[in-house]
C-alpha cells in the first residue's frame, strides 16, 4: 500500500491541518528512519545479546524495563504539550520548550534516585553501578532526546526528528561495537557505561541542534505547576503503556531467574523492533490527530480511519513472517537464545493487536479525551499485572505471553468500545 493511499484523508474544514503533501512528506521521513531504525536496533541487539549471553542481557534488560517503568514521567508529559502547543500556535515555542527542558532534568536526577531505591528490592543482585548507568541513560539523556525530537515533531519537521532519532541509534550501535572490539570480557555493568556514554553524546547533540535551529529560546529556571499537572495525564497513558508491556520482565527475572528473562526479553525485543513502522506512521501523523481532534470525535476517527486499517494490515502480515522466520534466532543470536524462537511465535500477535489499540488510544487523545485513555490504560495495566502474577510462576514465560497478548486484546476493545460510546454521546 502505498503511503499516499495509506494517510490520503481529507480535512475537515477550519481545523488548519498541515496539507496532504506535507504529511506525506513527514510519513516518508519516519518510513525511511524506522527502516533505518530497524537495522540499527537489529544489529546493536545482536551484538550485546552474543557478547552479554542469555544471562547478562537478563540482568541488563531487566534494569532497563525497570527505567522503563519510570521514563514515562522523566518529562511529566511536557513533551506532549510541547507538540501540543506549538502545533496550534508555534510562537508557543519558547515557553513550552522552556517548560520541557527544565521540568525534564529536574524530573530526570529524581526518578534515577527513585531508581536505585526501587532496585534495590525488586533486583537485589543487580549490582548499583548498572541501575544507576542504565537510569542516567534512560530517564535523562534518553529523555533529553526525546523532547528535542518533539519539538521539531511540533514543528511538522519530521525529518529532523528522524535525523535525531537516527542518531541515537547509531550512537548505540558504535557503542555496542566499542564494547566488542575493546572490552574482552564484558559485563553487564561495562555494557551499561558504553549505553550511558552513548545516550549522553546524542543528547548533547538533540540539544544542540535544537538551539541552532530556533535561535535564542530563553529559558525559565523553575517548574510549571500547571503545565506539569497537565502533563501528568500525558506521563500516565505513557506509563500504563509501558508498565503493560515491561512487567511481565520484572516478575520472570524474579521468579524464573536471568536466563529465562535474556530469553523472553530478546523475544520481546524482536517483535518491537518489527512494530518500528508503525510508531514511525503514528508519530507523523500525531500533530494531525491535535488538529481534527478540534472538529470533534468524528473528524478524529475520519482521520485515523486509513491508519487502523494500514496499521492492521501491516500487524497481520508481520506476525505471519515473525512465526515463519523465528526457528533462525539461534543462529544470528547464538544457541543459549534457542527458547527464544517459541517465545516470539506465541508474541506474533502483538502487532497487529499494538496497531490497533495505539490508533484508538490517539483519536481519544486528539479529541481531548486523554484522562479517558489513561484511565482505561491503567486499568488494564492493572489486569495485566494480575495475569502475570498469576500465570508466571505457574507456566514461566508461556505465562507471561499469554497475559501479554491477552491484555493488548483488553486494551484494543476497551479503546474502541470507549470511541463508540463518546461519539454516541456526542
Amino acid at each position: 500500500m502505498p503511503v499516499s493511499a495509506l494517510i490520503g484523508v481529507s480535512a475537515p474544514a477550519g481545523t488548519g491541518t498541515t496539507p496532504p503533501d506535507r504529511l506525506v512528506a513527514n510519513t516518508a521521513w519516519m518510513c525511511a528512519r524506522s527502516g533505518i531504525r530497524v537495522l540499527l536496533h537489529g544489529a546493536y541487539f545482536v551484538i550485546v545479546a552474543r557478547v552479554l549471553g542469555a544471562a547478562g542481557y537478563g540482568e541488563f534488560i531487566a534494569a532497563a524495563a525497570l527505567a522503563a517503568m519510570l521514563a514515562p514521567f522523566g518529562s511529566l508529559g511536557t513533551g506532549n504539550l510541547l507538540v501540543r502547543n506549538v502545533s496550534r500556535d508555534p510562537a508557543a515555542m519558547a515557553e513550552s520548550w522552556s517548560t520541557a527542558l527544565v521540568t525534564t532534568a529536574a524530573s530526570g536526577l529524581l526518578l534515577t534516585t527513585a531508581l536505585v531505591i526501587v532496585a534495590a528490592y525488586a533486583l537485589a543482585s543487580t549490582p548499583v553501578l548498572l541501575v544507576i548507568l542504565v537510569g542516567m541513560a534512560d530517564l535523562v539523556f534518553g529523555q533529553f532526546s526525546d523532547i528535542c525530537g518533539k519539538a521539531f515533531q511540533a514543528h511538522q519537521r519530521l525529518d529532523v526528528t528522524a535525523g535525531l532519532d537516527t542518531a541515537l541509534s547509531a550512537a548505540k550501535v558504535v557503542a555496542a561495537l566499542g564494547l566488542f572490539a575493546t572490552v574482552a570480557s564484558p559485563t553487564p555493568v561495562t555494557w551499561a557505561g558504553f549505553y550511558a556514554g552513548a545516550n549522553a553524546v546524542a543528547a548533547a547533540v538533540s540539544v544542540g541542534v535544537v538551539y541552532a535551529s530556533h535561535g535564542h529560546l530563553p529559558l525559565k529556571f523553575h517548574v510549571s505547576v500547571r503545565a506539569a499537572r497537565e502533563g501528568l495525564f500525558f506521563a500516565l497513558s505513557q506509563w500504563a503503556q509501558v508498565f503493560q508491556k515491561d512487567i511481565d520482565k520484572m516478575i520472570i527475572v524474579r521468579v524464573s531467574g536471568l536466563h529465562t528473562a535474556g530469553i523472553y526479553a530478546a523475544a520481546s525485543r524482536i517483535v518491537e523492533i518489527t512494530f518500528t513502522p508503525v510508531y514511525s506512521l503514528l508519530a507523523a501523523a500525531y500533530p494531525g490527530f491535535f488538529r481534527h481532534g478540534s472538529a470533534g470525535l468524528g473528524a478524529t476517527v475520519a482521520f485515523a480511519r486509513p491508519f487502523v486499517l494500514g496499521g492492521a494490515l501491516y500487524g497481520f502480515v508481520t506476525g505471519l513472517a515473525l512465526t515463519l522466520a523465528a526457528p533462525v534466532l539461534p543462529h544470528v543470536l547464538g544457541e543459549s537464545f534457542a527458547a527464544s524462537v517459541e517465545v516470539v511465535q506465541w508474541l506474533a500477535l502483538l502487532p497487529l493487536l499494538r496497531a490497533l489499540h495505539y490508533v484508538g488510544g490517539d483519536v481519544l487523545t486528539g479529541a481531548g479525551f486523554q484522562r479517558l485513555r489513561t484511565c482505561l490504560q491503567i486499568l488494564v495495566g492493572a489486569a495485566a499485572v494480575g495475569m502475570a502474577v498469576w500465570a508466571i510462576p505457574l507456566y514461566s514465560w508461556r505465562g507471561a505471553a499469554g497475559a501479554a497478548v491477552a491484555s493488548n486484546v483488553l486494551l484494543v476493545v476497551a479503546s474502541w468500545a470507549a470511541i463508540a460510546v463518546m461519539r454516541r454521546r456526542s
